[in-house]
């Protein structure tokens, strides 16, 4: 409800072409305590699917889906740790490497 609320403000804003892009996130990389771990996990993909049905009903609403877990495991690889002390957030190096694939997936999949 809320996700649909604020696409009919920005269609409001800047009309009714205008696209919303909603990544799906990832949250398996975190190091959350079992059992809130399986929970958040949980509570995440809930949302995810409520972005997927938006997105079934708005034309200009898109989803990305999660890197895959193969992805993440080359990510450790390439990259070492990619999350923050807290264990949550990605570090700094964590929000470069999403933040280009996200760029990537999105320039090759809407423009």
């Amino acid at each position: 409800k809320d996700i649909k609320e604020f696409y009919r403000r920005l269609t409001f804003l800047f009309g009714p072409g205008c696209s919303l892009v909603l990544p799906f996130l990832p949250m398996e990389p975190t190091r959350f305590p079992e059992p809130l771990r399986t929970f958040v996990i949980y509570v995440s993909e809930a949302f995810d699917a409520q972005k997927l049905k938006l997105a079934g009903e708005e034309q200009h609403i898109h989803v990305i889906p999660k890197p895959s877990v193969g992805w993440w495991r080359r990510v450790h690889e390439q990259h070492g740790n990619v999350i923050s002390v807290d264990g949550v957030h990605p570090n700094e190096n964590g929000y470069q490497v999403y933040g280009e694939w996200l760029g990537t997936v999105v320039a090759r999949n809407f423009f």
